[in-house]
């Protein structure tokens, strides 16, 4: 019997012993449980956090879906429905569709930065609506440049001193809207959205510093495009943003307008041919899409013997200007130095009479390291003033001659 019981004992002693074991594992296993299913949470919220991130770069995909998906509900609408409409669409001057994105485009050196300080104060003015412009190629001294010609000028005075309190600047680089990886940023997108909220038209100067990557791809130029768009719908349609672009490089030619191009002209407005308008469009740098998704796009054009621009409709979706339709830029008071002027004044006879153009030209040039009217404007600063002012002199005497 006592060894009976001493063995029971021992017995006992290793089933208590076994039991607490399986009871440290059980708690080990709990634990371990407890802890997997805090890290799949925080797994989880991380994942959720990354969707949600991914979600709003690619412009709010899920909340436009959504929007669209209740507009759809009822898909059939009654003349009452359409009439019941609230609100309308405002054409800003008459001519920017009101809750869409305008394109203005020209070539380098034609003056888009100016006249969009014009438009920005005729805006102002007018239509009693604050306007920012947002440029990344320009100083505050520039600017202030611009300005200051402005309201020299007897034509835009008025202008200035009525919209001067509703017109302002941001002069930095922005982070792009999307960047050369083709992916959207979301803060971007956001900072923009404030803005919009703020003013009620913004000037981004130019559209390639806003959007990086292949300038060529219509994918993404009609996302950004359609994406602004519906943010400046949030807000109505008495909102606008208007990008400055450029032509492509080799469009120079088709940039200028001559004699033959021009179907009718009546003072400071012109209607220029439905070929040179065609020409127009197709010189617009980058995807075709640009033009394609906006609602309105204009073209600064220069006329090939003086020195008058014109600021042309070429492509509209909306009840706005028809195209080959425009009016003249005033032209304004001159603050640069003698030399910038003669330098101004070289700029527009190059442009004007194609010199530096042909080959032989060229070859000439290349001994004085200019292969190029941009190796040109790089240039000038070294020519002593004398040189400069026979230069132009000559330049106005000649017309079609290739001149040194």
């Amino acid at each position: 019997i006592n060894e009976a019981l001493t063995i029971s004992n021992v017995k006992i002693e290793e089933i208590f012993e076994r039991k607490n074991i399986i009871l440290s594992i059980k708690d080990a296993v709990s634990k371990f449980y407890e802890d997997w299913q805090e890290w799949k949470l925080v797994r989880y919220e991380q994942k959720q956090k990354q969707i949600e991130e991914q979600l709003e770069g690619l412009g709010e995909v899920y909340t436009d879906f959504l929007s669209i998906k209740k507009k759809q509900e009822k898909k059939e609408l009654s003349i009452d429905d359409i009439e019941g409409l609230q609100g309308d669409m405002e054409l800003i001057l008459g001519r920017f569709p009101g809750g869409k994105t305008s394109v203005i485009a020209s070539f380098g050196g034609v003056g888009k930065t100016t006249y969009a300080v014009i438009l920005a104060f005729e805006i102002a003015t007018k239509e009693n609506k604050k306007v920012l412009i947002w440029t990344t190629e320009h100083s505050p001294e520039s600017i202030k440049r611009r300005i200051a010609r402005i309201k020299e000028t007897s034509e835009l005075k008025e202008f200035y001193e009525k919209g001067r309190d509703k017109v302002f600047f941001k002069v930095d680089i922005p982070e792009p809207l999307v960047n050369a990886k083709k992916e959207f940023n979301s803060k971007a997108f956001k900072e923009l959205r404030k803005l919009v909220e703020k003013y009620d038209v913004i000037i981004l100067d130019p559209y390639l510093t806003f959007v990086e990557g292949e300038e060529n791809d219509n994918v993404i130029a009609r996302k950004v495009i359609k994406k602004i768009h519906s943010i400046l719908s949030e807000f109505g349609e008495t909102k606008a943003v208007i990008f400055l672009h450029h032509f492509g490089k080799l469009a120079l030619r088709e940039a200028l307008l001559d004699k033959e191009d021009i179907e009718e002209k009546n003072g400071k407005e012109i209607r220029i041919s439905r070929e040179k308008v065609e020409e127009l469009v197709k010189s617009v740098r980058g995807a075709s899409a640009i033009v394609d998704t906006a609602r309105y796009v204009e073209a600064i054009v220069l006329m090939r013997e003086s020195r008058e621009r014109y600021i042309v409709t070429i492509k509209t979706n909306e009840d706005t200007r028809q195209e080959g339709y425009g009016e003249k830029i005033p032209e304004l008071i001159s603050i640069q130095s003698k030399k910038d002027q003669l330098f101004e004044r070289v700029r527009e006879l190059v442009l004007a009479q194609k010199i530096f153009v042909d080959d032989e030209c060229f070859e000439k040039l290349e001994k004085y390291g200019i292969t190029s009217y941009t190796d040109f404007e790089k240039f000038y600063p070294k020519v002593p003033l004398h040189i400069l002012e026979n230069f132009v002199s000559v330049l106005e005497r000649e017309e079609e001659e290739c001149i040194i």
